[in-house]
């Protein structure tokens, strides 16, 4: 691994920490599809939620708006083919949220909701 991909994935490992510590249950890491990848997937009591992991470093607080409508879209898409390959395994009124996870050397951000399909 090279070294960004080692904080990418330090940052990551942080974000599914704080999200567990928050009563989440993790599903997936780093879901890899042909129309883009999700960093982590997990469970918030009825829903499903697929989030976005950003690092920045000495940016206090964190920086989200590194992510773009463009990157927004790709992760939508991400999750449209996950939803579609795991429905069954979830009741009917289960829900979907995008959240976003900001990081720096210093600080956590979580945003519940951070953007959505338009």
């Amino acid at each position: 691994m090279d070294k960004s991909r080692d904080i990418g994935f330090s940052a990551e490992t942080k974000a599914a920490g704080y999200l567990e510590k928050k009563g989440y249950r993790i599903l997936e890491r780093n879901y890899m599809t042909p129309l883009g990848e999700i960093d982590i997937i997990a469970r918030d009591r009825k829903d499903i939620v697929f989030c976005e992991v950003k690092y920045r470093k000495g940016a206090d607080p964190p920086s989200l708006e590194v992510i773009t409508r463009e990157k927004q879209r790709k992760i939508i898409k991400a999750a449209y083919a996950y939803i579609k390959t795991h429905e069954k395994k979830w009741p009917s009124k289960t829900t979907f949220r995008f959240d976003a996870i900001g990081i720096s050397d210093e600080t956590l951000i979580h945003i519940q909701g951070a953007f959505y399909e338009s």
